[in-house]
């Protein structure tokens, strides 16, 4: 099946910037893809340029094998959900939802059961008639999620459409958003810098940076095996440990952290790497395995270190652990091994990295 979006190289400018940059992604039909990155990385220029919010000075955006060059934002099979929801205040929640199709001609009677449809969509029933202001922050997004749905567009963008709710609440949001868009297959574009957020909701994830995509893969591929130093430390914790590239054969290579002379490393890397090259070692917290010493020499493979802090996090104990080299690296443990454990401030203990918890970095 052809992808619903296709982005192909396309930049803007502004003067000398490259807000976006050489650009190309797809989005398939009913996808879920999350666009993330950090504030001025280019993300809601793409997004409103797939609006027709702005034009491309260069590459070309189609949807559908349409290319939007010349097509006006309201001609395009797109709707947008603002941060602000942007709802009128002096229009009742159905007026509200109804908006978009009355201005399209569409009948009384039709019009009615699409708002019906929409509300009951969003779990508003009985809430019709009610304004605005009558409204709880969430009550608000998901009013302003059934007016950008009822047109029923092919894809919708939301530009960080949860940031205004309290964290259980945008919590509670974000599995409501999921389900609205398994129930409709609708492609939907979720804009944010919140990694999290775009792991929880997404399939897919593109990361940006400086205007150009720098990774894209499943919210697992993306944490799991990052192709950059960038993507390993904006993409949740992580511990990564200067080396030096020993060897590199058949896509694994062997590295040696500086500091650990006697501390080499072999792991996995999607690109070439020359020997005496200055790499990373990149090593999620729950990858980082924590011993007591028991007055034994480390085990090999294992770093001695000293618990300089700990946090209880519920079901997640940190430890931070300084290593002999001065390092700190942050450990995650479950609750019954950290108990088990016992660790607190001042313990001796060993660092070592579990079986395949490490990814040697390119760049």
């Amino acid at each position: 099946m052809p992808p619903l979006v296709e982005i192909q190289e396309v930049t803007r400018r502004f003067g000398a910037l490259a807000a976006v940059d050489n650009v190309s992604l797809e989005i398939a039909e009913g996808e879920f893809l999350a666009l993330l990155g950090p504030s001025g990385c280019g993300k809601t220029t793409l997004m409103r340029l797939i609006a027709g919010f702005g034009a491309a000075d260069s590459g070309r955006i189609l949807i559908g094998g349409r290319d939007m060059a010349d097509v006006p934002p309201y001609e395009r099979p797109v709707n947008m959900m603002f941060q602000s929801h942007a709802l009128f205040p002096h229009m009742s929640v159905e007026s509200n939802i109804a908006f978009g199709l009355a201005r399209a001609g569409m009948s009384k009677g039709d019009m009615g059961r699409r708002v019906a449809e929409m509300l009951r969509l969003v779990q508003m029933e009985g809430f019709g008639a009610r304004r605005p202001h009558q409204l709880s922050g969430g009550q608000s997004q998901r009013v302003a999620l059934a007016r950008a749905l009822a047109r029923r567009p092919r894809l919708l963008l939301l530009d960080e459409p949860l940031a205004a709710l309290d964290r259980k609440l945008r919590e509670e949001t974000q599995f409501e958003l999921k389900a609205v868009q398994r129930e409709l297959g609708t492609a939907f574009m979720l804009v944010t810098h919140d990694q999290g957020e775009a792991m929880a909701m997404a399939g897919r994830i593109a990361v940006m940076r400086a205007g150009a995509i720098a990774q894209t893969g499943s919210p697992r591929e993306i944490y799991e095996s990052p192709a950059s130093r960038f993507v390993a430390e904006f993409v949740g914790g992580i511990n990564l440990f200067e080396a030096v590239v020993v060897s590199f054969a058949g896509g694994i290579a062997s590295a040696r952290l500086d500091g650990a002379s006697d501390f080499v490393f072999t792991a996995r890397c999607s690109s070439p790497l020359a020997a005496g090259q200055k790499t990373a070692l990149a090593v999620r917290p729950e990858s980082i395995v924590i011993t007591r010493t028991g007055g034994a020499p480390p085990a090999p493979g294992a770093l001695r270190g000293e618990v300089v802090d700990t946090a209880f996090l519920g079901g997640i104990f940190h430890a931070r652990v300084k290593l002999a080299s001065g390092f700190v690296v942050l450990s995650a443990l479950s609750g019954p091994a950290a108990a088990e454990l016992g660790l607190t401030r001042g313990d001796s203990v060993d660092a070592s990295i579990g079986p395949g918890g490490g990814r040697i970095l390119a760049s």
